[in-house]
């Protein structure tokens, strides 16, 4: 029996690991497009910065793999899949055959269409030969860093590129940093340390289009305005990698469409990770990939287990601000109530969010002992009232600011 997985990322990685752990008898294939063994994607912000040498993003050695007898094939691509003869056909056309079949393609970063966006010098970052090339452009006398779009992903991009020298604006078209995690309040709040720590921000502008011949030398705006850009990291989303499944007749919408146990609409052929739509989600975090990668192990390997679901949560240190936000945290909604904290003087800023007497949302930005604690509110749905939550709040800081 024979189960191909195409990816090597963390939902791909985690599924081969746990379905190894439960069977020891079944051929497990991994297909890759890197050149390299499993990485910290995470951990590629420190390697861009300088901070870790190459060899410490590496989570597994090949020996890792070959000890648990699982073949990867590096630098190859799936680019068809055909169910009926239960067989793949990879970039070198080989065809593979398969008794399941686990899609972990993980995502590609999303490109706004902006005029000159092909200018040597303009880059996103997703894997590790991106980070690199990065750092190469940067050694090559660049100052002016943008980063278009203030996300996750963009706000720790623009810590690392200042930590290389350069000079470093990040660019978000939406009024706030973090519009899909902070509510207003939060987001000033991360923009005045941010600030304080000498990034430059421009909220509420798009980019017109790129300057430049061969390289990029600037950004025109959206309002006009041009400024000096030698690099440019665009940040602004992904999308689920979805380019092998042309012609499969597997069902997809934003996503793989798939059921509690992982499977898709056809027989053995799962998802996990980014590519996965489960009940209309597609989350593309860690914690999802590892739940859902857990779930596909298990039902390949003959148990019966299903996925409920994973609380969402995102957690940012950079230029050290340690940020989480946990749960339904902008949950606007009317029955909804949303008790805050907030300590200029130290840079605090935290709120609850109350259904019911329960506690179903988070944000907590300066507080790291906070962060653990709201984290486990929310995962237990513990119960709480307005009250409770402000006292909460005064237990652990001891101080509570007037104005709210």
């Amino acid at each position: 029996m024979r189960c191909i997985i195409v990816g090597n990322g963390v939902a791909g990685m985690n599924t081969a690991r746990l379905l190894r752990e439960k069977n020891q008898e079944i051929e497990i294939e991994i297909i890759t497009h890197e050149s390299v063994p499993y990485y910290s994607r995470i951990n590629l912000i420190e390697f861009l910065a300088g901070s870790i040498p190459q060899e410490k993003l590496f989570v597994f050695s090949p020996k890792w793999y070959e000890d648990r007898n699982i073949k990867v094939y590096y630098g190859t691509d799936v680019v068809a899949i055909d169910p009926r003869d239960r067989k793949i056909k990879l970039s070198n056309d080989e065809f593979l055959s398969y008794d399941y079949l686990v899609i972990a393609a993980g995502s590609t970063p999303f490109k706004p269409p902006v005029p000159n966006s092909n200018l040597m010098g303009i880059f996103t970052l997703r894997t590790l030969n991106d980070a690199i090339a990065i750092r190469d452009h940067a050694a090559t006398g660049a100052k002016n860093a943008f980063v278009l779009g203030g996300g996750l992903l963009g706000i720790e991009s623009a810590y690392s590129l200042k930590k290389m020298g350069l000079d470093v604006t990040i660019l978000e078209p939406s009024e706030r940093l973090l519009p899909k995690q902070l509510d207003s309040e939060g987001a000033a709040v991360l923009v005045s340390i941010l600030q304080e720590r000498g990034l430059k921000l421009i909220l509420g502008t798009a980019v017109a289009g790129f300057c430049g011949e061969e390289r990029v030398t600037g950004v025109q705006l959206n309002d006009g305005k041009r400024l000096p850009a030698e690099l440019v990291l665009i940040s602004a989303g992904v999308r689920p990698n979805l380019s092998c499944l042309a012609g499969s007749g597997i069902r997809t919408d934003r996503g793989i469409l798939v059921d509690d146990q992982m499977r898709s609409n056809l027989p053995d052929i799962y998802a996990v990770g980014d590519v996965a739509q489960w009940n209309e989600n597609v989350w593309g975090i860690v914690p999802v990939a590892l739940n859902q990668a857990a779930v596909a192990a298990a039902n390949i390997a003959g148990e019966l287990k299903k996925y409920s679901g994973t609380i969402p949560s995102n957690t940012l240190k950079v230029m050290g601000v340690d940020l989480a936000v946990y749960g339904e945290a902008q949950n606007q909604e009317a029955d909804c109530t949303n008790v805050r904290f907030r300590d200029l003087e130290h840079q605090v800023y935290a709120k609850i969010v109350l259904r019911d007497h329960c506690v179903i949302g988070a944000i907590v930005i300066g507080n790291k002992k906070m962060q653990n604690m709201l984290n486990k509110m929310v995962e237990n749905r513990q119960r709480m009232d307005e009250e409770e939550a402000q006292r909460f709040f005064d237990t652990q800081m001891g101080v509570t600011d007037p104005s709210w």
